[in-house]
C-alpha cells in the first residue's frame, strides 16, 4: 500500500530539515510521496524541501491562504495514495512510524483513520516533577501529549479522539467527511483549536470507524513558552472559541471560580493544578465573550 505523508507547515524550516532527514530512515519509496505544504512561510523553507528532492519522492506545494486547515485541505487535494500521514513539523518521529500506519491500513481494511501516540520530548529527556503521574488533560492538548495506554483501542463517542501532530486517513474518509473546517485551527502565529475533534466527530458521525495506534509513536517537541501564564491564558481562550462553535457553552462564574481555584493550588505549590486553572479560565471567559455558532459545512 502506497501513502502520502503530508507536512503542514509555517516558518519552521530548521525543524522541517530534521524531521525530513528523519523521514529517511522510514522506508519511503515506489509509489509513496511526502508532501510539503508550505503555508506561507517567509523563511527557508523552500531551500529546505529543495535539499531533499533527489533523497525523497518529496513536492513542495505553497498554499498562500493562512491557516492549518486550509494547508490540511490543500494536502487533501494534492495528495495521490489513498492512505493519507499527516505530522505537524515540529515532531521527532521514530524509525518504523509509517510502516506501522502502513501495516494498520493493511490489517484493518474496515477502518478509515488512525491516531498515533505522542509523547513529549522534554528538555535532557527529564519531565517536571509536577508531570509525573498528572491528571492534567487540558495540559496534554497544549504540550501535545497524546497516550491511551499501550494497546489498540477503537474510537467511539466517547473517546478522546486522534490530535493533529500525527495521524492518518483514507482517501474514503475524505470523500464522505470532506474538507477541516477552515474557521478552526492554528492560523499563522494565533492559537487556535478544534479542527481535529471536529473532522473526526464528523466521521465517527458518519459511521466511519477508526482505532488508537500505539504502535505509531512520535515526540512533540517542547516549548518552555507554552507554560508561561500569557500563553495558558490565550490557549483557553482558543479552546474556548473552538468549543463555542461546537456549541460548548459556559458561565462567567466558572471564569472566577477557576482563577481562585488556579491562586489557590499555586499557593500550595502545586504547579501542574495552577495551570490547568489558568488554562480554564481562558475557556471560560472567551466562552462568554466570543460566542458563535457552528459554521454550516
Amino acid at each position: 500500500m502506497s501513502v502520502s505523508v503530508c507536512i503542514c507547515t509555517y516558518n519552521r524550516a530548521d525543524y522541517l530539515r530534521e524531521l525530513l532527514e528523519m523521514l529517511l530512515d522510514q522506508n519511503i519509496g515506489g509509489d509513496d510521496e511526502v508532501l510539503v505544504i508550505n503555508n506561507n512561510s517567509s523563511d527557508h523553507t523552500s531551500e529546505v524541501v529543495q535539499a531533499y528532492v533527489k533523497r525523497l519522492p518529496i513536492r513542495e506545494i505553497i498554499e498562500p491562504e493562512q491557516g492549518l486547515s486550509r494547508a490540511r485541505n490543500r494536502a487533501l487535494t494534492e495528495s495521490k495514495p489513498n492512505a493519507i500521514i499527516f505530522f505537524d513539523d515540529d515532531v521527532l518521529v521514530g524509525k518504523n512510524v509509517v510502516a506501522e500506519y502502513r501495516e494498520a491500513f493493511l490489517r484493518n481494511p474496515e477502518h478509515d483513520f488512525f491516531g498515533g501516540k505522542i509523547t513529549v520530548d522534554w528538555p535532557d529527556g527529564n519531565a517536571p516533577n509536577w508531570w509525573s503521574n498528572h491528571k492534567f488533560s487540558l495540559l496534554d492538548g497544549l504540550l501535545i501529549y497524546y497516550d491511551l495506554g499501550p494497546t489498540t483501542v477503537t474510537y467511539d463517542a466517547h473517546s478522546r479522539l486522534p490530535y493533529g501532530a500525527s495521524f492518518a486517513i483514507t482517501r474514503n474518509m475524505v470523500n464522505q467527511v470532506g474538507e477541516f473546517d477552515v474557521s478552526l485551527g492554528v492560523s499563522g502565529n494565533s492559537i487556535g483549536r478544534g479542527e481535529e475533534s471536529d473532522y473526526f466527530e464528523r466521521a465517527l458521525a458518519l459511521g466511519l470507524i477508526g482505532s488508537y495506534m500505539p504502535q505509531a509513536e512520535i515526540a512533540h517537541r517542547f516549548e518552555p513558552h507554552r507554560l508561561k501564564l500569557s500563553y495558558l491564558l490565550r490557549y483557553g481562550w482558543a479552546k474556548a472559541n473552538a468549543n463555542a462553535q461546537l456549541s460548548f457553552r459556559v458561565g462567567l462564574y466558572n471564569s472566577g471560580v477557576q482563577g481562585l481555584k488556579g491562586v489557590y493550588q499555586y499557593l500550595r505549590g502545586r504547579r501542574g493544578y495552577a495551570m490547568q486553572c489558568a488554562i480554564m479560565v481562558g475557556i471560560y471567559a472567551g466562552a462568554v465573550l466570543k460566542k458563535k455558532p457552528k459554521p454550516s459545512l
